[in-house]
């Protein structure tokens, strides 16, 4: 995934590059570490720890844990303050419905707007991903840094088009937030060619402008982290 662009001045404390705020910065490195499982589903976000450990003042991780909790991957009540959010198979389950609306919807635009620079991003995705699945390391923090790298590549080229500025966001968001499911899974499963031919049905379906059968594919592929975790 894309590394947010920060510094670290000598004093220790985080500072943001390109003028980006410090609560952008702040919301961007705790979003990769909730996102990634650095910090677990559940556990306490003390804004003293988190200053401690990421280097952030206590105002912009308050505002940041706010926007957090705003898309859902941070929870807040008066008395127990901000934590993680949890993961459950009912969470997981309306991810996914969500997320196959929002998906489904950009697919159908791309398959009829997309040109050949469409079909060439979607080409170049698979074959970056057959090129890592045919040598891929066995579960750890690294095979799931490698393969969300290029499974977001992927995912994100089948719905490249320059007329989804919302649809995208959201898209964005909800594959943020499966994310987190998929990193369990990584921890669980060896990824290999198989999955590779998954995804190069998919394209080729697409690129066929086959829209119905495509967004079929779509759903039965979104519901592989759910059945890889909680069963079918």
């Amino acid at each position: 995934m894309t590394q947010p662009s920060i510094v670290t001045d000598n004093m220790g404390e985080t500072q943001p590059m390109y003028g980006e705020t410090l609560t952008a910065a702040a919301r961007k490195i705790l979003t990769e570490a909730i996102v990634s499982g650095r910090l677990k589903p559940g556990s306490k976000l003390g804004v003293r720890e988190l200053a401690a450990e990421f280097g952030f003042g206590p105002t912009p991780l308050r505002e940041a844990l706010t926007g957090l909790s705003s898309q859902g991957l941070v929870t807040f009540t008066g008395q127990r303050g901000f934590r993680v959010a949890s993961v459950s198979r009912e969470d997981l389950l309306d991810l996914v419905a969500t997320r196959n609306v929002i998906e489904c919807g950009a697919l159908r635009i791309a398959i009829a707007e997309g040109g050949v620079d469409w079909e060439a991003g979607i080409v170049a995705a698979l074959y970056r991903m057959q090129s890592l699945l045919k040598d891929f390391p066995p579960p750890g923090p690294e095979a799931t840094r490698l393969y969300e790298n290029v499974n977001e590549s992927f995912h994100f080229s089948l719905i490249a088009t320059r007329h989804l500025g919302r649809l995208s966001r959201m898209y964005h968001d909800l594959f943020e937030q499966t994310r987190r499911y998929r990193t369990l899974m990584l921890e669980q499963h060896q990824m290999s060619l198989k999955s590779y031919e998954m995804h190069r049905v998919l394209a080729e379906t697409c690129i066929a402008r086959d829209a119905d059968n495509a967004c079929d594919l779509l759903i039965e592929h979104n519901m592989l982290v759910f059945n890889a975790i909680y069963g079918s």
